[in-house]
């Protein structure tokens, strides 16, 4: 809803004692928004085209702080509250974009050719999303007409704030990866870099080899300072930008002291001790079926509530984001049998966003909203698959961009871990469990964990990279749970599946059990091949306190031996194959 700057701001002047700051700025009082806290300059207001904008220096809600300025009368009822357009959260106008019902969208242009090659629509909760299948490289949106000067900028929030401080024009070039290698393409005489305030981005800036500048604050953009202390602010900023070190002919080649070189290291701190860290990117590959997510789920519970799930290798707490993209559903229900087998996990620090979309192209709204949680230490995306869209499994530079994406959120402010559960390339063995992407994923990853089912054993080790000392492989063992919540319509208990520790010596003497209960279902099946799985778990002993047959854990030990190749599923049976009549001849003789 458009609000008139002249219609409503002398009575936000008058009411609030707002002070002349410059043009159409006025401020220095505190903020409307109770929940803020009031403050002594916090509030502002200022004016593009005619339009009123109001702005916290404090960064609160602007719902909030919008809400309060009507209730006093001093600005007219939003229509659809909850539909507020970005750009208006943001305090911004609509410069370079449209409005379509609530959505803000982005053309995105070639810088060279001018030809459109997508669009970026943000929703009104800032979720961002790119045309599907758009090449970023080369791409972006200007902001204005050429002037004497060129800004390049990550967001678009953060062009669009730029440009009204500089009043010069702005690339708006999508993210710090295509940042670098748009920046090649431009034929601008004075390129200035205004790096958002991170890892990725200084670290693209300084790669460009333009003059370049960042926020003083860690984690902050150029929106965040202009949102906070308005054109000045950004104005300030931006005059300290500073030429990328450079010898004489251009080279950006800086030659450093081994003092200097040495006491650059950062040395990672331990998520899981020997296994994780922060600020590495990892992967976790499994066959279907062999508790990739019953191990994401136990790790999420023993780093966020190590007092709950006690793990000797976790020494410290930190928060856990979870992207549950491949089956929300049954991690729910993990997470349920998790609580009901530990009673003292309360959900502390751990944080979940579901459902399937483009990881590469919705960075920028998980970034944002991932830097909000202070303590976070690790992030899960499960899986893979899930949250890259291509066509090819194994092309190389597309799986390159993936993984460079999952790499620039150990970057956030906290350097989290990553870890993306992947599904190994075909054919794959418990000695080759390695993610299927194509050399260039594993090559960009600090190390590959893999992990391996055999019965009621799982067992974590690493396959084909691992940066860090080697480790023996740790083991744990599958248990069926359930919780008061999990009952169908008929209000009978559904079953799910968690992972508990499993020292070696009761590994061995699991795996023992384990071996004879196979070897009892291999005579049964040469006996009975159309026998049900019922009639097979109560032949041999798999039954609960209700005396209810365990098929699910009757199901887990047929696949296994199929995966070991002594049985096969014939339709409605199961039969042995050479390997398994073998294998039953020799425990008939024994």
């Amino acid at each position: 809803m458009y609000r008139s700057y002249n219609e409503y701001a002398d009575r936000l002047i008058q009411e609030l004692s707002l002070k002349r700051k410059s043009g159409k700025e006025y401020g220095e009082a505190p903020c409307p928004n109770p929940k803020c806290g009031g403050g002594t300059d916090r509030f502002y207001i200022n004016e593009y085209s005619g339009e009123l904008y109001h702005h916290c220096r404090q960064s609160c809600d602007f719902k909030e702080r919008d809400q309060a300025l009507q209730d006093r009368g001093l600005l007219p009822k939003w229509q659809a509250p909850s539909q507020v357009p970005y750009h208006i959260r943001k305090g911004l106008p609509l410069i370079g974009a449209r409005l379509e019902d609530s959505n803000l969208v982005i053309p995105i242009h070639h810088v060279q050719t001018a030809e459109q090659v997508g669009t970026q629509v943000i929703s009104p909760d800032g979720f961002k999303k790119f045309s599907k299948g758009m090449k970023k490289t080369g791409a972006g949106a200007f902001l204005g007409e050429r002037t004497p000067a060129l800004f390049l900028v990550e967001g678009w929030a953060t062009g669009v704030a730029v440009h009204l401080a500089t009043e010069q024009q702005v690339l708006f070039a999508l993210d710090a990866d295509t940042l670098v290698k748009t920046a090649g393409l431009l034929d601008h005489p004075n390129i200035i870099v205004a790096a958002d305030n991170d890892k990725a981005g200084i670290a693209a800036a300084k790669a460009t080899s333009k003059p370049w500048a960042a926020p003083e604050k860690a984690g902050d953009d150029w929106w965040d300072v202009f949102n906070r202390e308005g054109k000045d602010g950004v104005l300030r900023g931006l005059s300290e930008a500073k030429p990328t070190a450079v010898q004489d002919d251009g080279d950006p080649i800086v030659i450093r002291t081994e003092d200097d070189f040495v006491n650059s290291l950062e040395i990672p701190d331990p998520i899981v001790d020997g296994l994780i860290a922060r600020g590495r990117s990892y992967s976790l590959t499994a066959n279907t079926g062999h508790a990739k997510t019953a191990l994401a789920s136990y790790l999420m519970c023993a780093v966020s509530e190590p007092d709950a799930v006690p793990w000797e290798r976790v020494h410290d707490k930190c928060d856990v984001l979870f992207c549950s993209g491949e089956n929300p559903d049954d991690l729910k229900m993990r997470m349920l049998g998790h609580r009901n087998e530990n009673p003292k996990l309360q959900g502390n620090g751990r944080h979940y966003i579901e459902g399937v979309f483009d990881l590469e192209q919705s960075f920028t709204s998980i970034k944002e909203k991932a830097a909000t949680i202070p303590d976070l230490g690790l992030i899960i995306i499960d899986t893979k698959q899930a949250f890259q869209t291509i066509e090819n499994d194994n092309d190389n530079a597309e799986n390159l961009r993936f993984a460079s994406a999952c790499r620039k959120l150990t970057f956030l402010p906290s350097r989290p871990a990553v870890v993306v559960l992947c599904h190994p390339i075909k054919n794959s063995t418990k000695d080759n469990l390695v993610p299927r992407g194509g050399s260039s994923y594993l090559n960009e990853v600090d190390g590959n964990l893999s992990q391996w089912r055999s019965g009621e054993i799982v067992t974590l080790h690493w396959s084909g990279k691992f940066r860090g000392r080697d480790f023996d492989p740790i083991k744990f063992k599958l248990k069926t749970t359930t919780h008061p919540l999990l009952l169908d319509r008929y209000e009978r208990q559904i079953e799910t599946v968690i992972l508990e520790r499993l020292h070696e010596m009761d590994a061995h003497e699991l795996r023992k059990e384990t071996l004879k209960l196979e070897d009892k279902v291999l005579l049964l099946v040469d006996k009975y091949p159309q026998q049900s799985v019922a009639d097979r778990c109560f032949d041999c002993g798999l039954i609960n306190d209700q005396n209810d047959p365990q098929k699910s854990k009757m199901q887990r030990i047929l696949r296994g031996l199929a995966e070991d190749k002594f049985i096969k599923r014939v339709r409605d049976r199961w039969e042995l194959t050479t390997a398994g009549k073998k294998e039953v001849e020799r425990l008939k003789n024994d």
